[in-house]
């Protein structure tokens, strides 16, 4: 009982069963004084309240022990009026500590539990379940408390969890992982594992059940993924195995088995140690120092030769450490292949390259001995020739022969000094590349070109945006311009005004040169096979050698590029030089 100033006028004797406090120790104090600090103030407005409006309360705070533990007890309070008109505040305190306690469990554990709970009595009915039953299965409480939660369980699962539910009733024991496959509302399949006991005392079922669909699905994708590799080592040629740090086989395929089979005629087993002393020493050597090197964790990749009696076979063998979640090593996984035919073929192609380079050293040498040996004679021959008196020949008849003879000479010396030009291009070497602007480049060239006057109007169109410089020998790339830019200009349609586009792009790393005109074009099917040919000339009006083409074609190839053509007669040709893109002189 409380004055109107809050002070305790009179207390139970229970105060201290409950509370620990003896009464008379706390008479004429304030009931504040007990209370937790921060309810002081909450409680103190109540029981204001209740003096003025004189209708019973409630509230709950939290009282402070004599042994300074805190319990949460819940108050009910009322205002009494006595004889004298002097007022009294009687207060009524019930401990609810453990009472909430019991429902703070429930509510965080049960009920926003991640696991499946119910209690259910003997018959199966459902007595209570918590809420992950409905994100689970979407079942309601109220559906499964109708029908009962077998409602969950596929057909066929439900005479097993029946006789299940029997055991456990009679046994009295507990049960643990029982795995069942379960159904949702919208029949989804839900993979859970459950625990039970039951309690014969008060007739009931306490049921927890673990969703694991998640962890059954990924089992099967690994039992699938397991399937489809061991499928693929087990029909490959190439050996593979793996080993612990003892050198002791782990795992293998076929292929290993049928290699060892045969080079030592014994079946492998797991267990069995690939550093074995009954194997010839260097063979076990030449082993051991690669698998030391990948249990060092490193890769290793080498080719070697097969044990005996194989020898003759080449292997390309491929070591990495395997690793636990620690990093530490623990083993090595080992591939094979037999790279016997590749390794022969390679020698064959490099016998063959060797073959190719003594061909072409030869025909180069005979080209030097054609063209150096024969011109001190050809030389000769025309001066010898410079001493004959034309004007006073013994006959007409020897004036003729000498003349077809100066002739003969003349273009022999003409064959021999474009012979010599041809080998020139093919042994320079050490040719300085430099950065070009191609504008500078055009425009430098352009003046040069001797055919521009006699041909009337001629129009230029370039396009050098995209690709505007380009590293090359300075000379070289004149000579394209120049010899691509005479020919359009010297091919050119009688008929309509020349027109000349030269541009440049990038396509793959290489710098695409286009020269296009509009001129008399080139029979490709008649000549194509033979544009770029020596002495070859597609056009009666043309008075050149047919070396032009020859010559850039030699030139550009000796630089890793190409050249082709496109072209329609009437309609004028494209020509495309593909050149590799440097980026440094």
């Amino acid at each position: 009982m409380l004055d109107t100033n809050h002070n305790i006028e009179m207390c139970s004797d229970n105060m201290s069963q409950v509370f620990g406090y003896d009464p008379p120790s706390i008479l004429g104090m304030k009931l504040d004084k007990l209370c937790f600090g921060k309810d002081r103030d909450r409680l103190s407005k109540l029981l204001e309240s209740a003096l003025v409006s004189k209708d019973e309360k409630e509230i709950e705070f939290r009282l402070l022990l004599s042994d300074r533990r805190i319990r949460i007890v819940s108050a009910t309070v009322q205002t009494l009026v006595t004889d004298d008109n002097n007022p009294k505040i009687a207060i009524f305190l019930r401990d609810i500590t453990d009472h909430l306690n019991s429902k703070l469990f429930k509510d965080s554990f049960f009920n926003l539990s991640l696991d499946l709970f119910a209690i259910l009595d003997f018959t199966g009915k459902v007595i209570e379940i918590n809420e992950m039953w409905y994100e689970k299965f979407g079942y309601t409480k109220e559906e499964l408390i109708k029908s009962g939660i077998a409602k969950v369980f596929k057909s066929d699962e439900r005479m097993a969890a029946g006789r299940m539910y029997d055991w456990l009733k009679v046994s009295n024991e507990s049960m643990y992982d029982y795995e069942m496959e379960c159904c949702t509302k919208t029949g989804e399949t839900k993979f859970i594992s459950w625990s039970a006991r039951s309690d014969a005392l008060p007739g009931l079922v306490f049921l927890v059940g673990r969703d694991f669909t998640e962890k059954k699905e990924t089992e099967q994708k690994l039992v699938e993924s397991e399937s489809k590799l061991s499928a693929i080592l087990e029909n490959t040629n190439d050996v593979i195995f793996s080993i612990d740090i003892n050198y002791k086989l782990l795992k293998f395929n076929t292929a290993f088995v049928r290699i060892i089979e045969g080079s030592y005629g014994f079946k492998p087993k797991a267990g069995y140690s690939v550093i074995d002393p009954k194997v010839n020493t260097l063979t076990t050597m030449k082993w051991k120092r690669l698998y030391d090197l990948a249990l060092s964790d490193r890769d290793v990749d080498e080719l070697i030769d097969a044990d005996p009696p194989n020898e003759n076979l080449k292997y390309e063998v491929s070591m990495s450490p395997i690793k636990n979640e620690f990093k530490d090593v623990t083993g090595v996984a080992v591939f094979l292949r037999d790279v016997t035919e590749r390794f022969k073929a390679q020698e064959a192609q490099l016998e063959m390259s060797r073959q190719l380079a003594e061909k072409n050293k030869d025909l180069l040498d005979f080209s030097f001995i054609i063209t150096h040996n024969l011109r001190a004679p050809t030389s000769n021959l025309i001066s010898l020739l410079s001493l004959y008196d034309k004007d006073h020949p013994a006959n007409d008849e020897n004036l003729e022969i000498m003349e077809n003879f100066e002739a003969s000479i003349h273009q022999l010396n003409e064959t021999l000094a474009d012979l010599t030009m041809a080998v020139k291009l093919r042994e320079e070497v050490g040719k300085k590349f430099e950065l070009l602007n191609l504008d500078e480049v055009f425009n430098n060239v352009k003046s040069k070109l001797p055919a521009l006057e006699s041909k009337g109007t001629i129009v230029f169109r370039t396009d050098f945006s995209t690709v505007p410089e380009l590293i090359y020998p300075k000379g070289d790339l004149e000579s394209i311009f120049y010899t691509l830019l005479d020919n359009s200009i010297k091919f050119a349609h009688p008929g309509r005004e020349c027109v000349i586009s030269v541009t440049s792009f990038i396509v793959e790393n290489r710098v695409h040169l286009t020269f296009e005109d509009n001129g008399m074009g080139i029979n490709l099917e008649r000549y194509g096979d033979r544009l770029f040919g020596l002495y070859q000339r597609f056009h009666r009006s043309d008075s050149g050698k047919g070396l032009g083409l020859y010559f850039l074609n030699t030139a550009i190839k000796s630089f890793g590029g190409s050249i082709s053509v496109e072209s329609e007669p009437g309609k004028g040709s494209k020509f495309t030089v593909k050149l590799i893109k440097r980026e440094s002189e």
